[in-house]
């Protein structure tokens, strides 16, 4: 709270006037983002799935990327060995791909199989281990799938 009254450049105490703890300032800055953003939750069907999660990454490209930790040696390290061996292994099924096609490909790839994308799974979707090794697998597989049909990540708009 006294982040938010200096960064506002009021007094802390106005800040719980309006909102009576951290918790209430979160909520409504959520409701806020999803406003903005024009995304509801309510009655999301698969068709609209990937229009919202569009929308959501579009409005949250608008802020600055902070990361939420100092970048470890080691791990940044065996990061770039991931990106570049994944990037060798979609490279030679991606020849009339642009590069930029080919990244996106490999990075998803790189995200799904992230230790914090697993962890998600586990502790927010609460899946069992192996149902989240599992989901993971499958949607990887999907990914490879379109890369061996020459299917590139479609652009806004196709």
């Amino acid at each position: 709270m006294p982040a938010v009254a200096a960064r506002a450049g009021v007094a802390e105490r106005t800040v719980y006037r309006h909102f009576q703890s951290e918790r209430g300032l979160r909520d409504a800055v959520m409701v806020h983002l999803e406003h903005e953003a024009n995304v509801t939750m309510d009655g999301l069907r698969l068709e609209n799935v990937a229009e919202v999660a569009s929308r959501i990454l579009e409005h949250s490209s608008r802020f600055p990327l902070v990361p939420r930790t100092q970048r470890d040696p080691t791990v940044a390290a065996t990061n770039a060995k991931q990106r570049h061996a994944l990037l060798a292994a979609v490279e030679p099924h991606t020849g009339s791909w642009s590069r930029d096609d080919r990244t996106v490909a490999a990075a998803i790839l790189d995200l799904l199989w992230s230790v914090v994308g697993y962890e998600r799974l586990v502790s927010d979707w609460n899946l069992e281990p192996q149902d989240a090794i599992r989901g993971t697998a499958w949607a990887i597989r999907l990914i490879e799938e379109a890369i061996r049909s020459d299917r590139p990540p479609a652009h806004p708009g196709r």
